[in-house]
């Protein structure tokens, strides 16, 4: 948990609105867990999923991160690798 908690800290120096945005699903997800039958070890899983989903994004320039335009082809196509990034 050390590792996930270094990494979530550095994805929101390094980049506010994704970070916001990962707090947000782990959020949903913790709601959806609560209406859900499952185990606990369950739940642990899928919430760290939420908190890592977006630990990727770290590869990537901050201005990059931060965009809220429309992307360019380039940027969409980098904008889809980002999972494997954080992998």
């Amino acid at each position: 948990m050390k590792t996930i908690n270094q990494l979530t800290a550095s994805l929101k120096e390094h980049s506010p609105l994704k970070a916001a945005h990962t707090e947000s699903v782990v959020e949903i997800v913790k709601k959806v867990l609560k209406e859900m039958n499952v185990t606990s070890s369950e739940k642990e899983v899928a919430i760290l999923v939420a908190q890592s989903h977006n630990f990727g994004w770290i590869k990537f320039r901050k201005e990059f991160c931060e965009k809220t335009t429309k992307y360019t082809d380039r940027e969409f196509h980098l904008m889809t690798i980002y999972p494997q990034l954080g992998a």
